[in-house]
């Protein structure tokens, strides 16, 4: 059937038409008979951008299919889609700027997809010509081989399917082919209004000659009929009609953008979407990697119990442990993260130890490897697409398999506040993968929900897994007019967050071991900064380069002491986009000291990271990032054993 398109009304023009004045059948036609200087109605303006839609008949060899062209002569591209018996889809693309063609076919049958990107050759559906050594896409005159340089014939009026339309004729011999065939065009005239709106529209093109067999220099007939079913004059509005179908990798594809950059800090709410277990799941991921830390809220997919309860899980890549939180409960389990994380955010150099993936690393495959897809809509947002492929092998068991993210463009934003303005938004990721033995597919398409670089610090908190023996509760004075009012309204995130960098790093401890920060005003324009300072974790953890720090009393004593010290610890943060501080007062550092009940303003007293996390989940859960064997796996093996700190 490929060899088909090769007989496409432009295509065999293009290919055979050279018009010399030799031995015509003359059975067929006289070239000589038909007029010069042209006489009849004006000749139609071919339009310079068009969709079109054409039932092409090849009557002589008892075969039809449609096709549907895409030109734009403005954009120097232009492309078609033809439907196959074989229920298959072939779509070709030209990029005369690139120099460069896509081909891509499509399986219905099995639902797979090949593309072969190359260079022009001798063939272009639509024809092209070098100008100051650039391609061009030829002119619609050149493609059609109909205007009056080429010596058109008017024949009066015709009926076409009940149409009135003006009849052209045109005799071609080539005899380099030894092909003689009358070319007839009928194009719709002004009496008869058509959708396209009141411009000569192409209804029929027939061409019907004779020429010589090259194997068997025996004679034959050929009698073609083309039937523009559907032509829309001017640009094409049809999304993404000069570019490749979505989800299909195409290596060698000359459009080049690089794969969007992942923010250092970041949350994203996932509703994933698994067709082959019907299950819909929500989860939310919070992600720090200047603090090595990764967050993680979600409902376990398998509860069986009916109580289905929602859980918080915190990887702290300091220690290399996994923190493991039950709304509703006091219990908090610790282990080692798995090397084999249910999550994302996990890689190990050595199948033992772990470290926390790099931002760009997050997105599960190396970076340079993303190839870009173009523009497309999503949910009515302007988006852009990458797409790449991979192998995983688990065992016996082999997966290959593609995966696709979309981004918001530049124009779109979110966020509510200038700090917190997101550009170029991940919108979706969507995984296929195919095993190799068994032929079963797994699908995903993750809806990324609510990307914000606004991260609460009470997601990585895991002071309720210290007791009292193992934590020190204290608190330090800012003093200053309006503090809360100039500094943390509306910026509660970006200040806690500072805090408790600010306090770990002066106290020679990860930020993991700072938690339950709460800033609560006091008397005599004093804002007072409660915290939580946790011993050494219960459990050996895994981590590639631990970074615990000291045990919890020196790192009080070395708090303490630099509290007390002439030079101040400054607290620096953001507030509006503008990079601010305040000074925490010389000397002011009390301990067991506790944090009120939350009094209306702002903040988050003790106990209520739960609730605080159970309120995000609910506006707007979401989904853990993972791939098909990895989730399939952890869904089905027991779970991690981990070690239970009362």
């Amino acid at each position: 059937m490929a060899s088909s398109l090769k007989l496409h009304l432009v295509t065999l023009i293009a290919v055979v038409i050279v018009v010399v004045q030799a031995a015509p059948d003359l059975g067929v036609c006289d070239p000589s008979n038909y007029t010069y200087p042209y006489d009849g109605p004006p000749l139609p303006t071919l339009p310079s951008q068009y969709r079109l839609k054409v039932e092409v008949n090849i009557v002589n060899k008892g075969y039809s299919f449609i096709l549907e062209e895409f030109y734009d002569a403005v954009n120097n591209r232009g492309a078609s889609i033809s439907h196959r018996g074989d229920n298959s889809t072939h779509y070709t693309s030209y990029d005369y700027g690139l120099n460069q063609t896509v081909e891509v076919t499509t399986d219905h049958a099995s639902g797979t997809s090949s593309c072969n990107v190359r260079d022009f050759g001798r063939f272009s559906l639509f024809g092209f010509h070098i100008e100051n050594g650039t391609g061009h896409i030829n002119g619609t005159d050149a493609i059609f081989r109909f205007g009056e340089e080429f010596n058109e014939t008017y024949m009066g009026v015709a009926t076409v399917r009940g149409i009135p339309a003006n009849h052209w004729q045109r005799c071609i011999y080539n005899p380099d082919s030894n092909h003689t065939f009358r070319l007839d065009f009928y194009f719709s005239n002004a009496s008869f209004h058509l959708q396209s709106g009141p411009n000569a529209i192409p209804l029929r093109a027939t061409i019907n000659g004779s020429g010589i067999s090259r194997r068997t220099q025996e004679k034959y007939n050929f009698y073609h009929n083309y039937e523009y079913l559907e032509v829309e004059p001017g640009p094409v509005t049809m999304e993404r009609a000069f570019e490749p179908p979505l989800g299909v990798v195409c290596p060698g594809y000359k459009r080049v953008k690089k794969f969007p950059d992942f923010p250092k800090v970041f949350g994203v709410n996932i509703e994933s979407v698994i067709p082959s277990y019907q299950r819909i799941h929500y989860s939310r991921e919070y992600y720090n990697y200047p603090a090595n830390l990764f967050a993680y809220i979600y409902e376990p997919w398998g509860n069986s119990s009916g109580n289905a309860t929602m859980v918080r899980e915190v990887h702290d890549f300091n220690a290399g442990l996994a923190y493991k939180f039950e709304y509703g409960t006091d219990q908090c389990t610790i282990g080692p993260i798995p090397v084999d994380s249910f999550f994302r955010d996990t890689e190990s150099p050595d199948g033992i130890h772990v470290s926390l993936k790099s931002p760009n690393s997050f997105i599960l495959h190396n970076q340079s490897s993303w190839i870009y897809e173009g523009n497309t809509t999503l949910d009515d947002i302007d988006a852009e697409a990458w797409i790449t492929a991979g192998q995983r092998v688990n065992g016996s068991s082999v997966w290959n398999f593609t995966m696709e993210y979309f981004f918001a463009r530049g124009n779109w934003t979110g966020g509510t506040n200038k700090s917190g303005l997101v550009h170029q938004m991940p919108l979706l990721f969507r995984f296929t993968g195919k095993n190799a033995s068994t032929n079963f597919t797994f699908r995903m398409n993750q809806k990324l929900i609510h990307f914000t670089y606004q991260l609460s610090d009470h997601f990585f908190d895991v002071h309720l897994c210290y007791n009292e023996e193992d934590s020190r509760s204290m608190a330090v004075e800012i003093i200053g007019v309006d503090i809360r009012k100039n500094y943390i309204e509306n910026n509660t995130h970006n200040f806690y967050a500072a805090v408790q960098h600010t306090i770990a790093n002066v106290s020679g401890l990860p930020a993991s071991r700072i938690g339950n920060v709460y800033a609560a005003e006091g008397v005599e324009e004093i804002l007072i900064i409660y915290f939580d300072m946790l011993g050494l974790p219960p459990v050996k953890g895994n981590a590639v380069n631990p970074k615990v720090g000291p045990d919890l009393a020196t790192a009080l004593v070395t708090l303490e002491e630099r509290v007390l010290q002439v030079n101040p610890i400054r607290i620096n943060f953001t507030k509006d986009g503008k990079d601010v501080g305040v000074i925490i007062a010389r000397g002011s550092l009390r301990f067991d000291f506790h944090p009120p009940s939350d009094d209306g303003h702002e903040g988050v007293g003790t106990g209520t990271a739960a609730g605080i996390g159970i309120a995000m989940f609910l506006l707007g859960a979401v989904i853990a990032s993972l791939i098909a064997f990895v989730y399939v796996k952890r869904v089905l093996a027991p779970p991690v054993p981990y070690g239970v700190q009362d």
